[in-house]
């Protein structure tokens, strides 16, 4: 548990400094959950809906949520291995809903 906690807080460290260096204009288009704090914006309808739907499917998957967020911080280093920042940011971002 104390593992998962300090990868959780590298990660954090890792997606913060990424979105100082590479900041996205504001954009009326702007995927808003690649945004720190989702821009500041709320979650619509859909958005919350879509963040009801990864839980349940997370849940039905794994057992827990530990176990969900274990898998999903997994899966964010695997894309962050392979260079995908979008996928990585949206991955945590959903440990965070």
């Amino acid at each position: 548990m104390r593992k998962l906690k300090w990868g959780l807080l590298l990660i954090a460290v890792f997606v913060a400094i990424y979105f100082f260096i590479f900041r996205i204009p504001d954009k009326p288009n702007v995927n808003i959950s690649l945004l720190p704090m989702y821009g500041n914006t709320k979650k619509t309808e859909e958005q919350k809906r879509t963040d009801s739907i990864f839980i349940e499917e997370s849940l039905k998957q794994t057992g827990s949520l530990e176990q969900a967020a274990k898998h999903a911080v997994s899966r964010a280093w695997g894309f962050l291995n392979m260079g995908d920042l979008d996928n990585s940011m949206r991955r945590l971002r959903k440990l965070i809903v």
